[in-house]
């Protein structure tokens, strides 16, 4: 029977460990001894995949498969048959159903010193398994209950099984897709009349009808990370199927097709901003298609008239699927903005035995290396999964953005279109502020008047306005805005003294400056440069760091009456509020998000450690792990900073690892990434400075995370 499937720890041991595996390579999988198998689905890194495979005696069962093992046959609960349809980010928690002696089918959680256990029923003699939480600890998916119905349910180690209930009048509901923290559930269930209706669960809330287009039907096809948007196929008022795309302040909006009128999404990015699926066009072709703020855009095939997106990575930058070609074959494609739709089997062909072809992508990996899908093997005359390894192709550039003549130079901010601001030595010594461009290169933006020294420290998100500060002889800061080619003194709050910028807007500025008692003081100067002290938290100083892209938000840190340096995020209209600790008595924040959401940086947790933590309104503090985290992504999905004497990267798919596990592809060898000191709003963009093998120099560096 088959159910539907659907840190600190060593760096150079991380690197050693991927390092072997980044040139490209074509892994088809095979079976368990059998003629079959099929993918259910695999882990952010793309270097665990899991699913069903066929034993010599025809029985399935469920498999892990890596590079370096390959196809590990998972066992099942006693009975005959097994599947893995779920796998967490890190390939380490992986979940399915399997029969059990008894002859039950029955959903099970499966790691490497667990082995295979169930997790049980809702009381009947089946489960299934559709989804995992990126930490492997929420599983979600259907089950029978004692009296024969079946019911979504959501899994936990502390609390079972949980029935997740029915739309008022239903008699069925099924999970499908969860958040990436396990808190947001989505799937379908029906009403009285019989129709089917999308849902969202949470805790608090239970499960919400989310409607329909105008007609009878609703269906989930998938969930962003934060679980904030939630994507599908619904009915319209004329009996048309279109794609939907739901948040909870907006409802169910449909978003189009190309003319025609069918479309249907099969997924959405990561972070919520784009969905993909396909669409007719008004000649009734089913085309692919990508919907993001700009409407909805076709993908094109490769000369057939069918085509369809199957999955992508985050800010839906990288998707895959099928195509038709030209003479009616069905061909599995990579699409990116840069380079369109790629006909894998052909851009690869050098990995590909005659006869053999890539028939279908079925999942991209988040580094943007593995693409997961079925094909057809020539050499074993059979229809088989793949996972093609295509190294450093697509995963990104990596720019040493040099120095301005002398032996160091690093990175501390960056616009969303790739302008790098940060400090160079030149060939005399001298430290400099730079700006760097694609079409410039770096540019020293001088100094004020006869002062020693300038450091930039900020960019405004157009990539038009710097902060910073000068330095003298004396060691005395001057806080500077640089914009029109031009570098300005800004004035403190006593009209002299020591003041420096750390955050630049497009129309203002923040930082610290001494008060007239010598107190330093966070201030925010406005569209005049006028300061303006931002208050304090009842202690003596108070230290000013980022600053939201609309400049309505500063976050910071300062001491509280008893001296403990607290972080805190200012307003207008809320003043300066502090936001906690990690359980300890100190927290700093250095990063905002574009659009003030997130809040990142770095506490004591109770006992006495520094962890790196994300703040936000809805979810308070919560930690990240060792880093020090200093910038954030407009989404609060990707967070950068450093840890361990690297840089290091955290998002909501992947957790905390370092940024050359990532892009180690892209270095050469003996250079290393250090620190992470910015990153821009979309994502795309990452700087800070690390050691550039080929120049012997510590460099600023400027990742470009682009397919």
């Amino acid at each position: 029977m088959r159910i539907r499937a659907r840190f600190g720890g060593v760096v150079a041991w991380v690197l050693g460990a991927t390092s072997l595996l980044w040139g490209q390579q074509l892994y088809w999988l095979g079976a368990l001894g059998g003629d079959w198998s099929e993918v259910g689905a695999v882990a952010a890194n793309g270097m665990t995949v899991v699913g069903e495979a066929t034993l010599s005696n025809g029985e399935s069962r469920a498999f892990r498969w890596t590079p370096t093992s390959g196809m590990q046959n998972l066992g099942t609960l006693g009975g005959r048959w097994s599947a893995a349809t779920a796998v967490s980010a890190d390939g380490s928690v992986i979940a399915g159903s399997s029969e059990n002696a008894s002859g039950a089918y029955l959903a099970f959680r499966w790691t490497q010193a667990g082995g295979m256990q169930t997790i049980g029923s809702l009381g009947g003699m089946w489960s299934e398994v559709n989804a995992i939480s990126a930490d492997g600890q929420v599983i979600v998916g259907v089950s029978e209950d004692g009296q024969g119905n079946l019911r979504a349910f959501r899994w936990t180690q502390a609390g079972g099984m949980q029935n997740l209930g029915i739309l008022s009048g239903g008699t069925y509901s099924e999970a499908k897709y969860v958040s990436s923290d396990g808190s947001v559930v989505v799937g379908d269930a029906d009403l009285g009349d019989g129709s089917l209706r999308a849902f969202r669960w949470t805790q608090a809330g239970g499960m919400q009808d989310l409607g329909t287009l105008g007609g009878n039907w609703s269906s989930v096809t998938g969930i962003s990370a934060d679980g904030q948007v939630i994507v599908g196929v619904s009915e319209d008022a004329q009996g048309n199927l279109r794609a939907f795309r739901w948040t909870q302040a907006g409802g169910m909006q449909d978003l189009g097709a190309l003319g025609g009128g069918y479309s249907s999404a099969t997924g959405v990015s990561s972070d919520g901003s784009v969905v993909y699926g396909n669409a007719a066009d008004a000649d009734g072709n089913l085309l692919a298609a990508r919907w993001s703020s700009g409407g909805v855009q076709s993908l094109g095939s490769l000369g057939g008239a069918w085509s369809v997106i199957q999955h992508g990575t985050r800010g839906g930058r990288m998707l895959v699927g099928g195509a038709e070609n030209a003479q009616g074959q069905l061909r599995a494609v990579l699409w990116t903005e840069n380079s369109g739709m790629v006909n894998l089997s052909q851009r690869y062909s050098s990995l590909l035995s005659a006869g053999s072809f890539l028939e279908d992508a079925q999942f991209v990996s988040e580094t943007r290396r593995f693409v997961v899908g079925r094909g057809y093997n020539a050499q074993r005359q059979r229809y088989e999964p793949f996972v093609l390894d295509m190294g450093a192709e697509w995963i990104g550039r990596l720019h040493w953005l040099g120095t301005l003549g002398g032996r160091a130079s690093m990175a501390v901010g960056v616009s969303d279109s790739g302008v790098v601001v940060g400090s160079s030595q030149d060939a005399a010594g001298r430290w400099r502020a730079f700006r760097w461009t694609h079409a410039s290169g770096m540019q020293a933006l001088g100094v004020l008047g006869t002062l020693a020294g300038s450091y930039a420290t900020g960019v405004s998100s157009d990539g038009n306005r710097v902060s910073g500060y000068c330095t003298d002889s004396a060691g005395r800061t001057f806080a500077f805005l640089w914009q029109n080619g031009q570098m300005q003194t800004l004035p403190t709050l006593i009209g002299t003294g020591n003041s420096m910028a750390t955050a630049v807007s497009g129309n203002a500025v923040t930082g610290t400056t001494r008060n007239g008692s010598g107190r330093w003081q966070a201030v925010l100067w406005n569209a005049l440069n006028l300061p303006a002290s931002l208050g304090t938290l009842g202690g003596r100083d108070c230290y000013a760091t980022a600053l939201s892209a609309d400049g309505s938000t500063v976050v910071g840190y300062g001491a509280d009456a008893s001296g403990n340096l607290r972080a805190f995020r200012w307003t207008q209209a809320g003043g300066m509020q502090a936001l906690g600790t990690l359980g300890g008595r100190e927290s700093i924040a250095y990063g905002v998000s574009a659009d003030s959401r997130f809040i990142v940086g770095v506490s004591r947790n109770a006992s006495g450690r520094w962890q790196g933590f994300r703040w936000s309104q809805s979810d308070g503090m919560r930690a990240l792990g060792l880093i020090t985290a200093r910038a954030v992504s407009a989404d609060g999905a990707t967070i950068v900073g450093s840890g361990g004497g690297a840089a290091m990267l955290w998002d909501s798919l992947g957790g905390l690892r370092p940024l050359q596990q990532e892009y180690a592809g892209l270095l050469s060898a003996g250079s290393t990434l250090i620190d992470a000191y910015a990153i821009s709003p979309s994502g795309r963009y990452i700087v800070g400075f690390g050691y550039n093998a080929q120049t012997r120099r510590r460099e600023a560096f400027l990742l470009d995370t682009a397919p």
